[in-house]
């Protein structure tokens, strides 16, 4: 090892532990998002060895430039520890992301078998599309497949030797698997756990089929890939409920945890019942399953749907109670005395909360921070918070690196760390709590827009208020259980003020979501758009010395550009004019730019006196130049599986939606089509035109109306005659929106774009749904556009028979690509350049027909299918087009 002298020695001692632990943490962390951008994955044996080499090479290099002198060797060291961080994040996440590449290999509907431990168990009610099933996070055991030396014991079966050693693999790797269980029709799924032992810690056999993870398919839609990976889940798989065996309960512990949680969400449901009641139930243990989906909408619209996510708050509350149980102390000797059980028992308060509310990722930072801070207390030193989160967030990426782009992790480190950052700055200016609340504010921002495409500008004041709610309602809860065991009366009168605290509480959020500026959507931008966010807010503090430093530096330049001669300026810049215009280069400066002239100083000094006024007008000046000058015009058909969508955005930034429904996709607007509104920073829609009443055309319209405001719909007479098309009509309605019916030759214009009715003719409508759709023609410029809803060849003949106009761009193929439409004559009567069909993989009808594929390749149209390439977007000033494909693998044929 290395040969130092004392000396050297203690240089070393004070600059390994004494870096500072947050620049650790952002290396550790810095390391790990590149891993994740680069696709790092190797064995974790090979992690281990590089690790070590890294930290042989550190000490090689502590023991070349050490004994030297100077600043320089020691700046050097500290960036060798830095890097060494960087490197064991970057291996730490390749060693973990080790199982992602195998994966590829078990292919859907391939069948596995295994052991695990449950880690996470949630139950789902019966749907439309789907009985009540059962989703397990399990933790996979591999030791019992490592003492069995078959195929089919290793988890693979029903292949050859070759695949079934290639898959036998790339099971061995997983660590982690998403298994979803089906139940019976009518089985109540908490009774099926309870009769079964089915719980977090239970350890189980299971056989399943390997199902297909599948990536967003729409811009602003949940990446199912990467959310998983970020819990350490490369592979999901389906079972039946024969298909799984409990091999040995959960711990006692653990059942009995579980036993007390449900017997208090009984006394919450029996004591509260109604809205108060479930949001007491997620105020106090996370539970938002009595919440309907509306409420928790109206939560996060508000801003403080944090509270349901239990965290730093309820960590704060549950140690304060606890000291204030230790808190009567008479003397020194008993205060010696009690100095063990002060510091273990509030630990142990809340360890007992974080196992009651499922150990929640925020929790966990909570009880490491507190870990922490009663540690630095029984050892006498000061607690650094900043060190204490640093130190929490890199416990837990050791653990799981993954967590680093989680969305929960992000939030909750984010807002602590803003609020460590900030509230001292903020202090100066307002109370503690107010500050701290503003902190929060300002940190969760960036964070909120990059993962929900939302913020809460003037959320600060309903968080304060909420967040000054919250401790009342805590405290009258743990109350209410605990006195409700031996005198059940008090206790049900504690449940009845907690539940009053919580009714107010869910009055405020509501009534304050229903503000139109409780919440603004923000388009979706580049990853590097939300970090540079940050790192303003981080830099918040700091400005005022930034500007002092900048000053003196500017002042600095400036006089010393002032000793130069002004003749000696003049001539060089006719020197530079000279040269110029001899090399035939335009110079249009109109006055000298001379370093020693006053008047660029005079003038950039009072800009800078005015810098924040400056930068105001600036800002304003640009946001109202994107707001009053023309984009171009936007078309993104999206991929709603087999089904029609259109979303089309005009010049002056009018949101429009022809179509939106699906007949293979449930709950399309909440998972589709509102996320890539938002995306595209959409918080209401200008115009909503429905070719015709079939619900793969107009579901995702009806789920979509209580969720986002409609301004006008338009639909012709026929469909508004049947009664899909009139109880949508008056669905609409009552949200507050106008109705329209639409004829042969009504046009709808706004600025450069028109939208012309062709079809069906008013007053003869046939009665076939198909038949009478809404066919229009949009016109921008040079550009044109044919959107056909499901009209049969006859309509198409009728419509060439009518004249229907010159050619066109881009054709939005007639239903789905049916062969029952989009006839050989009517493509070469429109001779368009593209087409567009929509429709799902592998669906029930053959979509697209073979016969309308091949009539298109023959008229030389360039196809896009969303079943392949996912949603497809054209972008156009009117004359040159843009268009891609959201899967880019898949762009055209």
């Amino acid at each position: 090892m290395l040969r130092l002298n004392v000396k050297d020695r203690l240089r070393l001692l004070q600059i390994w532990p004494g870096l500072n632990l947050e620049l650790k943490a952002i290396s550790f962390a810095a390391g790990i998002a590149a891993a994740r951008l680069g696709n790092a994955a190797f064995p974790p044996c090979l992690a281990w060895v590089l690790v070590l080499l890294s930290l042989m090479l550190v000490f090689r290099l502590v023991k070349g430039f050490l004994p030297g002198t100077g600043r320089q060797p020691e700046c050097f060291l500290t960036l060798a520890f830095l890097f060494f961080w960087f490197l064991g994040g970057f291996l730490r996440q390749g060693a973990v992301s080790w199982p992602a590449p195998a994966a590829e290999e078990l292919a859907a509907g391939t069948r596995v078998s295994g052991y695990g431990f449950i880690e996470e168990l949630v139950i789902q009610e019966a749907g439309d599309y789907a009985g009540p099933r059962l989703r397990l996070v399990l933790s996979l055991d591999r030791r019992q497949e490592k003492s069995s030396r078959t195929y089919a014991d290793m988890g693979i079966a029903g292949a050859g030797p070759a695949k079934q050693k290639e898959g036998a693999a790339a099971w061995s790797r997983q660590r982690r698997f998403l298994l979803r269980v089906s139940l019976p029709s009518g089985c109540d799924p908490s009774e099926y756990c309870k009769d079964k032992g089915l719980q977090a810690g239970s350890r189980l056999s299971f056989a399943a089929e390997i199902q297909e993870l599948r990536g967003p398919r729409n811009p602003g839609e949940y990446d199912q890939i990467k959310g998983l990976a970020s819990q350490g889940i490369y592979c999901q798989g389906k079972a039946g409920s024969v298909d799984v065996r409990l091999i040995r309960q959960a711990p006692l512990w653990r059942r009995l945890i579980a036993g007390a949680r449900a017997g208090i969400l009984a006394k919450i449901e029996k004591e509260i019942p109604g809205g108060e009641g479930a949001v007491t139930a997620a105020c106090l243990l996370g539970e938002t399953a009595g919440m309907t989906e509306e409420d928790l909408r109206a939560y996060r619209k508000a801003g403080i749907a944090h509270l349901f996510a239990v965290s730093g708050t309820h960590g704060g509350i549950i140690l304060a109670l606890s000291r204030l149980t230790l808190s009567g102390r008479k003397s020194r000797a008993a205060a010696s005395r009690r100095q063990g059980p002060a510091l273990l028992f509030p630990l142990g308060m809340l360890f007992v909360y974080l196992a009651l509310t499922g150990f929640p990722l925020s929790m966990q930072r909570t009880f490491l921070m507190a870990l922490a801070a009663q540690a630095a207390g029984a050892m006498g030193r000061k607690k650094d918070q900043g060190s204490v989160l640093a130190g929490a967030a890199l416990l837990l990426l050791l653990k799981r690196p993954q967590y680093l782009l989680n969305c929960g992790f992000q939030l909750s480190f984010g807002v602590t760390w803003g609020i460590v950052r900030l509230s001292p700055w903020l202090e100066k200016k307002l109370p503690a709590g107010p500050a701290a609340a503003l902190s929060a504010q300002l940190a969760a921002m960036p964070i909120q827009a990059y993962w929900f495409y939302q913020i809460q500008p003037f959320g600060f004041f309903i968080n304060l208020f909420a967040v000054a709610l919250m401790p009342a309602l805590l405290v009258l809860s743990l109350a209410a259980v605990l006195v409700g065991i031996p005198l059940p009366g008090p206790g049900s009168l504690l449940w009845q003020a907690a539940g009053f605290t919580a009714l107010v509480m869910d009055g405020a959020a509501k009534g304050w979501s229903r503000l139109p500026f409780s919440s603004l959507t923000i388009a979706g931008q580049a990853w590097p758009f939300y970090f540079l966010w940050g790192i303003g807010v981080w830099l918040l503090p700091e400005i005022k010395s930034l500007e002092l430093a900048l000053d003196r530096r500017l002042e600095a330049g400036w006089r010393k550009k002032e000793l130069e001669p002004s003749w000696q300026a003049w001539r060089s810049f006719y020197r530079q004019k000279k040269q110029a215009a001899a090399a035939g280069r335009p110079d249009g400066r109109l006055f000298s730019p001379a370093p020693g002239s006053g008047f660029s100083r005079r003038l950039f000094q009072r800009l800078w006196r005015r810098r924040r006024a400056a930068a105001a007008v600036f800002l304003a000046a640009s946001l109202a130049a994107k707001a009053l000058l023309p984009g171009p015009l936007t078309l993104c058909f999206l991929d709603v599986g087999q089904g029609d969508g259109c979303f089309l955005r005009t010049p002056q930034g009018s949101a429009w939606l022809i179509d939106a429904g699906s007949g293979n996709i449930p709950s399309l607007a909440e998972y589709r089509l509102l996320p890539f509104l938002q995306s595209q920073g959409v918080d209401s829609l200008d115009y909503v035109l429905i070719s015709h009443p079939d619900g793969d055309h107009i579901s995702g319209v009806a789920e979509l109306l209580p969720l986002l405001p409609v301004k006008c719909l338009f639909l012709s007479p026929a469909a508004y005659a049947e009664e899909a098309g009139r109880n949508l009509a008056e669905k609409a309605a009552a949200f507050g929106t106008k109705i329209f019916l639409l004829n042969q030759g009504d046009r709808i214009r706004q600025g450069g774009v028109e939208l012309i009715c062709l079809n069906p003719p008013e007053g003869h409508y046939t009665g076939d749904s198909n038949a009478d759709s809404l066919v229009v023609r949009l016109n921008y410029r040079k550009f044109s556009a044919l959107f056909t809803g499901d009209i049969p060849q006859e309509v198409e003949y009728s419509l060439l028979a009518g004249g229907i106009g010159e050619p066109v761009t881009l054709l939005k193929v007639a239903h789905h690509g049916s062969g029952s439409s989009s006839s050989a004559d009517f493509l070469n009567g429109l001779a368009p350049e593209l087409a567009v069909i929509s429709c799902a993989e592998n669906n029930l009808y053959g979509h697209p027909h073979p016969r309308v594929l091949e009539d298109l390749r023959k008229a030389g149209v360039k196809i896009y299918q969303t079943r392949s390439g996912g949603a497809i977007t054209l972008t156009t000033r009117g004359k040159h087009l843009k268009i891609k494909s959201f899967i880019s693998a898949f762009d055209s044929e």
